[in-house]
């Protein structure tokens, strides 16, 4: 099981986080993780002893060596696309087509890499993208051969730290400066605190679009241009430390990396809340994050953080570039209840409680149900935005409306007060029957040489004295089921069919 697991916090109106720790305990190759990468159900931390994959969430995980082919067991950096993985060691890139199975290391030697500790790495179809200690690579061939970049050929500086790509724009980042190409390398543009970045120092990048995210030595810088200018994000916006060391973009929410906590942003880098061990990470100093959907994976010395960021309400995590669609609440006559909510693909959102004011005065809202589907959301239920979707509210009533059903046939005789009840709607009977109340303990009538035995919720195709398969079946006089009351789909109306038996095969069986 997962090292640590925090109690849900809140980090902004309306989103809860939780974070695990996950350790050698769980069996990750080390506890030192510097690099990480996700997408799904499939994890991967670049970790000081091995690259560790887990397949379903960090249930399990394999790790991968130097014996298994990876240039070093010190790995630095890691990237997935499908069945590649690309790894960064402290001996070259390792480079998997089979999910693992089998490795290709490229190094300075067999491939012109500039340098062989790779420190990030970003792969697009067969172009790769490689930062290494010194200098900047860019492959077009799956690192067969590589051109190389450098202060003297376009770069900021020749000490790199971490890349990025968005829409065909490449971001490095430098120790002085953010580097970028929007042509493959053939023309560089360098940003710096004269653009706005909080400093020279930039550790590492990530970008959406036209938005990218600096995380460097004063703090987090962030553009909404494609880099060409710059606001800052620093300990008064929320961030744990101005000294940021990674960052990540999913959407709205945007991660940092820092000194003293993972910060974690769900309106698109505005404001930030921080997280430390206290919430349930392994170390305090967080080095490379990445964000999947809603879990944000945060690299420490003492294990891998997996936070889960969870919407609790309609507007907690708005995706800058998502479809907008709208959830409509109706009462459970069918009216207008509350106010349409705009509602985002992907998000996660939690209905309305029974505290809304959606059914009969008397009632209780125990659900909410969706045309066409079986089965309701219970209020508070969680669902997954797809579409515009109409939510009905179920309401509970205090008492059960309950058609009890002779059960007889018009072509047998029915007996009531001894007489045959020859009109259909004497056969049947509807009462209302408190909730913690019992069944009747007769039909409306009897068929001569038969008593009653039970009452069951479907109709006895097989003869009046046998239920069917799987329907309730309950004895006359005996409490109203429990189940009755469950929510979000309670029973208040329903339609019971007398079961008979022999006169006297009752008394007979009990004795």
């Amino acid at each position: 099981m997962p090292g640590v697991v925090a109690a849900p916090s809140a980090t902004a109106a309306g989103v809860s986080v939780t974070c695990t720790n996950y350790t050698t305990g769980d069996g990750l190759a080390s506890n030192g993780v510097a690099g990480v990468f996700a997408d799904g159900d499939t994890i991967y931390a670049a970790t000081d002893a091995g690259l560790s994959i887990s397949t379903d969430a960090g249930i399990n995980w394999t790790n991968y060596t130097a014996s298994d082919g990876l240039g070093n067991d010190r790995t630095w950096s890691v990237y997935a696309d499908g069945a590649s993985i690309y790894v960064g060691t402290f001996s070259g890139l390792s480079i998997s087509s089979d999910g693992g199975a089998n490795w290709v290391t490229r190094t300075k030697a067999n491939s012109g890499l500039a340098d062989n500790v790779v420190r990030g790495v970003v792969a697009r179809g067969s172009t790769i993208y490689s930062a290494m200690m010194i200098n900047f690579g860019i492959s077009s061939d799956d690192g067969l051969s590589w051109s190389n970049y450098s202060s003297g050929t376009g770069l900021a500086s020749m000490w790199v730290q971490g890349v990025s790509e968005s829409a065909g724009t490449v971001y490095v980042a430098t120790t002085a400066g953010l580097s970028i190409t929007s042509d493959n390398g053939a023309t560089w543009v360098s940003r710096g605190t004269a653009d706005g970045l909080p400093s020279r120092n930039v550790q590492a990048t990530d970008a959406s679009g036209s938005r990218v995210f600096a995380a460097t030595g004063g703090g987090l810088g962030v553009s909404s241009d494609a880099g060409a200018t710059w606001s800052q994000r620093t300990t008064s916006d929320g961030l744990g430390s101005n000294g940021t060391y990674g960052v990540s973009v999913g959407g709205s929410i945007v991660a940092v990396g820092t000194y003293s906590g993972l910060s974690i942003s769900t309106d698109g880098g505005a404001s930030f809340t921080n997280y430390t061990t206290s919430d349930g990470l392994g170390a305090d100093l967080v080095g490379s994050v990445y964000v999947d959907g809603s879990t944000v994976y945060a690299a420490t010395s003492s294990g891998l953080g997996v936070c889960t960021v969870e919407s609790l309400g309609s507007d907690a995590l708005i995706d800058p570039d998502a479809s907008r669609f709208a959830f409509h609440f109706l009462t459970s006559d069918g009216g207008p209840c509350l106010a349409d909510v705009t509602v985002v693909d992907g998000q996660t959102f939690t209905l309305p409680t029974s505290e809304v004011a959606c059914t009969p005065e008397g009632t209780e809202l125990v659900g909410w149900s969706v045309p066409r589907q079986a089965g309701s959301f219970s209020p508070g239920g969680r669902v997954k935005v797809s579409g515009d979707q109409w939510f009905r509210a179920v309401a509970m009533n205090p008492r059960v409306r309950v058609t009890y059903d002779a059960n007889v046939g018009m072509e047998a005789r029915c007996l009531a007060g001894g007489a045959d009840v020859e009109d259909e709607s004497g056969r049947h009977k509807v009462v209302e029957v408190e909730r913690a109340g019992r069944l009747a303990l007769s039909a409306p009538c009897t068929p001569a040489g038969w008593e009653l035995a039970g009452w069951t919720t479907q109709p006895t195709v097989e003869g009046a004295h046998r239920n069917m398969a799987g329907a309730l079946r309950a004895g006359p006089g005996e409490e109203v089921p429990g189940t009755w009351a469950l929510p979000p789909d309670p029973v208040n109306d329903v339609h019971l069919y007398a079961i008979w038996a022999p006169a006297g095969a009752t008394k007979q069986a009990s004795r």
